[in-house]
């Protein structure tokens, strides 16, 4: 048997390591199209979790804003606001407060300059 602080230090090592290996621009789309993936699972009825969503968002939420911009616009910027509430209301439901409150701030992060004029 394995103790947590065996498995703590092999998880850091783990991660360590990848980050030598994986990094800039390759790590950010690397986080891209694994949050996605993880995002879009997580709609999916007959297999889809909820910590797929807060896992895939985690990623999402962690690159650049300059990346969704470039890559569709309003569009995806709005995108990801939708998916941020949503996973803002699915944090709140679980009594997770302050991961819904940063999902909520990370959303408003993501609204473009005329957010008025579109309705999530």
């Amino acid at each position: 048997h394995y103790s947590w602080r065996e498995y703590s230090f092999a998880h850091d090592r783990i991660h360590e390591q990848s980050r030598q290996i994986v990094s800039g621009s390759t790590l950010d789309q690397l986080k891209f199209e694994l949050g996605n993936a993880l995002v879009d699972r997580s709609m999916d009825n007959l297999v889809g979790e909820d910590w797929m969503l807060f896992i895939g968002m985690h990623h999402l939420n962690s690159l650049p804003l300059n990346l969704f911009e470039a890559a569709n616009g309003n569009d995806q910027l709005l995108n990801m606001a939708r998916l941020n509430l949503k996973s803002a209301e699915e944090s709140l439901s679980k009594a997770a407060f302050e991961s819904s409150a940063g999902f909520a701030a990370k959303g408003i992060e993501f609204l473009p300059p005329n957010h008025w004029k579109f309705q999530l």
